[in-house]
């Protein structure tokens, strides 16, 4: 079973999980500034830990993920300003304001995502993914 929590409700330091994907800024980011960017609400890391009992603290974790809420200019990303004019918007849809005069378009970045090198290639990234995703989704629904 996985538990999904964020990084600051963790009962270990982050460090003290010795988390490894393969790539070391990425690892860095997890020991160093996971935690400090969530207290200053630069973004969120979810950790996806196995519940398993007899597991100890460096096998429990699978992977994590960082995301936080950014904005694409419109007027300087060519590909985003195409992508706004190929949506289709009812007559008066106010829910981003006027669509012709938005520049700024509201996005959640993923900022790291990463996968515990024993847990690689058996399909875990998959899972994070998609659960990510669900959870946009989750959060987008709410909104509207």
């Amino acid at each position: 079973m996985i538990d999904v929590i964020n990084s600051t409700s963790s009962i270990y330091s982050l460090k003290e999980l010795n988390f490894s994907c393969g790539v070391q800024q990425i690892n860095d980011f997890f020991a160093e500034k996971a935690i400090k960017f969530e207290k200053s609400k630069i973004s969120t890391t979810l950790l996806f830990l196995d519940n398993e009992t007899g597991l100890n603290k460096e096998e429990r974790l699978k992977g994590f993920i960082s995301f936080g809420l950014a904005t694409i200019d419109t007027t300087t990303d060519v590909s985003a300003k195409i992508e706004l004019e190929s949506l289709e918007f009812e007559k008066g849809d106010t829910a981003y304001g006027n669509i012709e005069k938005t520049k700024l378009f509201p996005v959640i970045a993923l900022n790291y995502f990463a996968v515990s090198d024993y847990f690689q290639r058996k399909q875990f990234g998959t899972f994070m993914m998609l659960y990510f995703f669900e959870m946009v989704i989750e959060l987008s629904v709410e909104k509207h």
